[in-house]
């Protein structure tokens, strides 16, 4: 039998290659970024190419050069969509800042376990500090607000609708087959998919008709609550982009408009500070890399009574269930977690207001350019 490496002697290898091997990377990437306009948009593998490319997914038995794997992974690469190209418009993700290479190295380099605050208490404690600076942004009260970063729209999405469902029918299934929810014809579709997750039917979701600003028709929404009401039935959601109710809970979906809540000099959405919940995705208005976005709670309390449990193996961190030094395994479905909130801490650090304001303003006057046109 043969005898196998040892793995000390190969970890010493990689930690030594490690510099030039960045350089490459990061080499490779700001040429990429200089030559943008010489690229394609998008390229998409034949048949032929995929067939090929799955060809070299099972590793080999022995090591391989760095080098080699890095070559054969920019190949690989090569088949996607440039969405950072100056002549790329016609789909939703938005392109990153270049410092958010530097954010994503960092972060890797110290690959810190988010779930409890004994484990990460120095990057908890941004997180928490960003969650209440833009909590505040929004019109939220500091004293109450909470929330958690997690891996985009979809998620922070699904998060706000647990919570709410969580708030009027707990665990009573009776009272929850009873719940309606209201959304606008221009809903996205994680908000579909969460509520199927949350186990909620087609038959329980309202379309409400939006007007000619794309906005959902209020008096057609409160004629709709009329109406379920006097089934029997209980309204006890909203979706909306903006607004304001007293039926149960009001979520806000705001992957990109909620970034402009950092303006200085633009009118913040109306009604969003009436929201119990907001979705927030750093990597479309504010140009973080995929897998950073957050979602905000009017009162952090409600996180806890949907997510927190107890188990044996982390019942040694203590939990005083308040946000100043909190658990966050215990305000969201994940155990173990990346403290993507130092992601947006550091480009934002970095960068500075005036400049994340610049990227937000001309992406505006584009798009009024290409409404116009």
């Amino acid at each position: 039998m043969a005898t196998p490496p040892n793995y000390h002697c190969l970890l010493n290898e990689v930690l030594s290659s490690i510099p030039l091997t960045t350089q490459s990377i990061t080499n490779s990437y700001v040429t990429e970024q200089l030559n943008l306009e010489t690229c394609p948009i998008v390229t998409v593998t034949s048949n032929e190419e995929a067939a090929s490319i799955r060809s070299q997914v099972q590793p080999s038995t022995a090591s391989r050069p760095i080098a080699q794997v890095l070559e054969q992974a920019n190949s690989i690469f090569s088949y996607r969509l440039f969405n950072h190209h100056p002549r790329f418009f016609g789909f939703l993700p938005g392109p990153s800042h270049p410092v958010t290479l530097l954010s994503d190295l960092l972060l890797s380099s110290k690959n810190p376990h988010a779930g409890s605050w004994s484990q990460s208490s120095g990057p908890s404690a941004i997180e928490t500090g960003l969650i209440r600076w833009l909590a505040e942004a929004a019109g939220l009260a500091e004293e109450t607000a909470g929330g958690l970063f997690v891996s985009g729209g979809s998620m922070a999405n699904l998060v706000g609708l647990q919570v709410a469902r969580d708030q009027v029918s707990r665990e009573e299934w009776e009272q929850r087959v009873k719940g309606i929810i209201y959304v606008s014809e221009q809903t996205r579709s994680s908000i579909t998919k969460g509520l199927r997750i949350l186990g909620f039917n087609n038959k329980q979701v309202r379309k409400v008709r939006c007007d000619e600003e794309f906005s959902m028709s209020v008096p057609n929404l409160v004629i709709m609550i009329k109406g379920d009401r006097e089934k029997g039935l209980t309204p006890f959601l909203i979706v909306a982009s903006c607004g304001t109710t007293n039926t149960g809970s009001l979520h806000i979906d705001g992957a990109y408009s909620a970034s402009i809540l950092l303006s200085k000099s633009h009118k913040h959405p109306h009604g969003i500070s009436h929201a119990d919940s907001i979705s927030w995705d750093t990597r479309k208005w504010l140009f973080q890399t995929y897998g950073c976005g957050m979602v905000l709670l009017r009162n952090h309390s409600r996180l806890l009574q949907s997510f927190a449990t107890g188990a044996e193996h982390t019942r040694d961190a203590a939990d005083f269930g308040d946000f100043d030094t909190p658990n966050f395994w215990n305000f969201g479905s994940e155990l173990t977690r990346l403290a993507r909130g130092m992601r947006s801490w550091f480009s934002l650090q970095v960068l500075g207001l005036d400049c994340v304001w610049g990227g937000l303003i001309m992406g505006l006057s584009w798009g009024r350019r290409l409404r116009r046109s």
